[in-house]
């Protein structure tokens, strides 16, 4: 099923400059420099290694309803239609599909295949105008327990998105990894699975911002964790800092909307 082979050697996971680009400019970039693949929506996520697909499966249809977990860019600016689109096919068909297992394990890159996938999928796809779909997971010797998935959608059939990909693989080749430096370099945090996972926080820091969701003052925070104002105002800091918040308002509402709480 290998279509084409992407390494990335760590000694270039730090580029010398990286440019200051929102995920949508990123990608939207990405799309003008491989015209003729007709490209009409990427979505990129990380991926826990040992996971089933079962679990995945769950896990994406959980985040995709969030938005918190993964990148997506849509040509046409309908970033709506992509999400539910992620949800559909979650919802419809990860779970039995062979295709979605075999993303789990592939190390080259592969176009997604009907021939392996749900009665219905087919159908499913081609009603959202979607008529290939390449498969890219992107391995790093930097990171050994996660790996990103990049979808690349386009209105090509595979026969003839196969037949494009081969006459400029070198330079599509050269932007994948282009893109992947820069989603890494800006966006590693968020696209990191483990980051917001709970066991990866420190409990005191849950239960700060538990309380704070409830109401309650650093101070009468500290006395309750046993903890120094200090120490509350730390977690708290943290928890700002990962959740992307401005203020302890902003803090929990992004809790909530991430699973946290």
């Amino acid at each position: 099923m290998s279509i084409l082979s992407l390494d990335i050697p760590r000694e270039l996971l730090n580029p010398v400059s990286a440019q200051n680009h929102e995920a949508e400019e990123l990608f939207a970039y990405f799309i003008s420099t491989v015209r003729g693949l007709e490209i009409t929506s990427m979505s990129v996520a990380g991926i826990p290694e040992g996971i089933s697909g079962k679990q995945l499966a769950k896990q994406n249809l959980a985040e995709d309803r969030r938005n918190s977990r993964s990148l997506k860019y849509n040509s046409d600016g309908d970033q709506a239609w992509l999400k539910e689109f992620a949800i559909g096919y979650n919802q419809r068909f990860a779970e039995h599909d062979r295709n979605h297992d075999y993303s789990l394990q592939a190390r080259d890159s592969f176009l997604y295949s009907f021939d392996l996938a749900p009665s219905g999928s087919r159908e499913f796809h081609q009603e959202n105008n979607v008529n290939s779909t390449l498969v890219i997971p992107l391995y790093s010797s930097r990171h050994k327990s996660w790996k990103l998935r990049m979808l690349i959608h386009s209105r090509l059939d595979n026969k003839s998105f196969s037949k494009e990909l081969h006459q400029q693989s070198g330079a599509f080749r050269n932007e994948v990894r282009h893109l992947y430096f820069e989603l890494m370099e800006q966006f590693e945090d968020r696209l990191n699975p483990f980051y917001l996972d709970k066991s990866h926080i420190h409990t005191k820091a849950i239960q700060s911002l538990q309380l704070l969701a409830e109401g309650y003052s650093t101070k009468v925070i500290s006395g309750k964790l046993h903890l120094t104002e200090k120490g509350v105002e730390y977690h708290l800091k943290t928890m700002r800092s990962r959740l992307g918040a401005q203020n302890r308002t902003q803090l929990v509402s992004r809790a909530y909307e991430l699973g946290l709480l």
